[in-house]
């Protein structure tokens, strides 16, 4: 089973400064921010948790249930970190590469605007004889 689909099955939620939210609304969230309703914020809380709360049953020597929520808490809030991080970083090349496109167009003009400056007038006059009128 998935992440999501357990989540979805325990129905999980995740405290933030304002209020409970659902999984689909952590992935509307801004990684960082300067009122910590932000990613990083509820990662960190949910990390402290999980520092904090490390024990086990001591009958059962099982994990006490609220370390294993928040653990996959946290595992929910790293894969939608790092899907965020992948689309931000794809979105940066993208327009990276959109701008050094125009930047060779524009050099690819510049040369070929450098190649009829350099023809004889003779030469510019069979070209536009080529043309037509």
């Amino acid at each position: 089973m998935n992440i999501f689909e357990e989540a979805a099955k325990r129905k999980l939620r995740f405290e933030s400064v304002k209020g409970a939210l659902t999984v689909e609304q952590l992935f509307d969230l801004p990684l960082t921010s300067d009122n910590n309703f932000n990613l990083r914020a509820i990662g960190q809380h949910y990390l402290g948790a999980i520092t904090k709360t490390k024990v086990s049953d001591f009958l059962t020597g099982e994990e006490v249930k609220a370390t294993l929520d928040d653990e996959l808490r946290l595992s929910i809030l790293s894969h939608i970190r790092d899907t965020r991080k992948n689309e931000l970083d794809e979105r940066q090349n993208a327009a990276a590469n959109k701008r050094r496109r125009e930047q060779l167009l524009a050099v690819l003009a510049e040369k070929e605007n450098e190649k009829l400056k350099n023809m004889t007038p003779a030469q510019i006059e069979e070209e536009l004889a080529k043309l037509g009128s």
